[in-house]
């Protein structure tokens, strides 16, 4: 009986600690009250987590190997569209899954590989540029978000816009 109330103490003794900001103290009093009454030390030590094989193993990620990340269409005049496909290889170790291509403003469109492309596969990214109501040297970003190392990848265009021979620029209606 007397062992049994020493451990209903101990319980209570620890419960509490957990919610004290005093826990390191009541666990050592709780600890202390127990080789008291019982008459032995209690082994106390602290022990990691157990982590799983799983944990303990780096991460596996579908990987892009691209032709090329950015493309230059050079010189085009107002108006016109630009469009390429940037053609990769899923060299990583599991099936590439594209979630979304994000191009930075509304005037680059996007298509790409929907369905797994398993590794050594292929896929493709097509990203068409207008050039209406653009003129000079032209950026555009475009990001790719996958099941890869970092979760995105950037794929790039570049170029000139020149206006239109009159001078004057395209309007869009």
């Amino acid at each position: 009986m007397k062992t049994q109330v020493t451990i209903c103490l101990l319980a209570i003794a620890l419960a509490q600690a957990g919610c004290s900001p005093k826990a390191e103290e009541q666990q050592s009093k709780a600890t202390a009250a127990m080789e008291t009454s019982v008459g032995q030390p209690i082994a106390t030590e602290t022990t990691a987590p157990a982590t799983s094989e799983a944990a303990a193993q780096p991460a596996e990620f579908a990987q892009f190997q691209f032709e090329t990340q950015e493309y230059n269409f050079g010189t085009i005049e107002q108006g016109k569209k630009v469009r390429y496909a940037y053609q990769f290889i899923n060299t990583g170790k599991i099936p590439l899954v594209i979630s979304q291509v994000q191009p930075q403003c509304g005037c680059t469109a996007a298509d790409y590989t929907k369905d797994p492309v398993p590794p050594g596969g292929k896929g493709q990214i097509v990203l068409e540029f207008d050039s209406s109501g653009k003129e000079g040297q032209q950026n555009k970003i475009t990001t790719v978000f996958a099941n890869v190392q970092g979760g995105s990848t950037i794929l790039g265009m570049t170029g000139v816009v020149q206006p239109l021979s009159d001078g004057r620029p395209l309007r869009r209606n």
